[in-house]
């Protein structure tokens, strides 16, 4: 059995992907703050249909982020992060969801002329 805390976060979470230990797997990405992108993306990936609500957490997180931040010049990197979002609620066939979160952002964001075009764009 493999120790996270015996390896870098990166290891332990493609080791634990490998032996289908998912649950540890996204524990890891939790818990580590600075966790790599393509990390991230590859648990996304991976668990999206047994955990969707995790997963779209994971993208609400890193999006509301930048957004949260007024990072401007980021904004189409939070707009990735909540497409990726969306389409894994629209799979796990929740689309209220979707519509709660995003007629929320709109509302918050209202004011951030860049940012607010970007999301309409989302809309379903």
């Amino acid at each position: 059995m493999v120790e996270a805390h015996a390896l870098g976060p990166e290891e332990a979470v493609r080791i634990f992907l490998e032996e289908r230990e998912y649950e540890r797997a996204m524990r890891v990405v939790e818990a580590d703050r600075w966790c790599p992108e393509a990390v991230l993306l590859e648990v996304i990936d991976v668990v999206r249909e047994m955990a969707p609500s995790w997963a779209f957490a994971q993208c609400r997180a890193r999006a509301e982020a930048i957004m949260d931040a007024g990072r401007a010049d980021a904004y189409h990197e939070a707009v990735h992060w909540l497409q990726k979002g969306r389409d894994i609620l629209r799979e796990a066939g929740d689309l209220e969801t979707w519509q709660r979160y995003l007629t929320s952002l709109l509302d918050k964001h209202q004011r951030k002329y860049k940012l607010r075009p970007m999301l309409e764009q989302l809309k379903l």
